[in-house]
């Protein structure tokens, strides 16, 4: 017997939880970009560009995962060094959350609601007490930007003329 094995991260199912169509469409985005942040690669982020962007359209997906990369990588970077996030390529989790991925988009769904304060716990939590500035003005940046009632802007087509000299 292996006395040294981990114990399988808790899976909280998705359908349990109270995030809206945005932020689980976020889940697989999440996932990837932690996975490129911990080294495997432009490959993973590169991936977790895709998703949002099959997710929410290429414009409107490119621009939301380009902010919620700064969130992630502030998260990387000032979080708790042991996160426990699913593989982004296993699809026997991605109906489920681990307990940092809950927290995490449980800190999102509040800030996105103008609810900060309700999402102290779980940043703290996230970051084992260590509030850190960078984090937290990514973080509310990406909740002013993409909360809930506020209108979506997207960037439009450019539009192709032929000019004769």
């Amino acid at each position: 017997m292996d006395w040294h094995a981990q114990e399988p991260p808790a899976r909280h199912p998705l359908h349990a939880t109270a995030f809206d169509n945005f932020e689980l469409k976020l889940v697989p985005v999440f996932r990837h970009f932690i996975a490129a942040f911990r080294g495997q690669g432009l490959n993973a982020a590169h991936r977790g560009y895709d998703a949002a962007s099959v997710a929410f359209g290429p414009a409107t997906g490119l621009q939301i995962a380009h902010r919620f990369s700064a969130t992630v990588m502030g998260l990387h970077q000032f979080g708790k060094p042991n996160l426990e996030v699913h593989d982004p390529l296993n699809s026997q989790d991605q109906h489920f959350l681990t307990q940092d991925e809950l927290l995490f988009f449980e800190m999102i769904h509040y800030m996105r609601r103008n609810a900060t304060h309700a999402a102290k716990g779980a940043i703290s939590t996230l970051t084992d007490g260590r509030m850190d500035a960078g984090f937290m003005h990514e973080a509310l940046t990406f909740a002013r930007d993409h909360g809930v009632g506020v209108k979506r802007q997207t960037v439009p087509r450019p539009k192709l003329r032929l000019v004769k000299a």
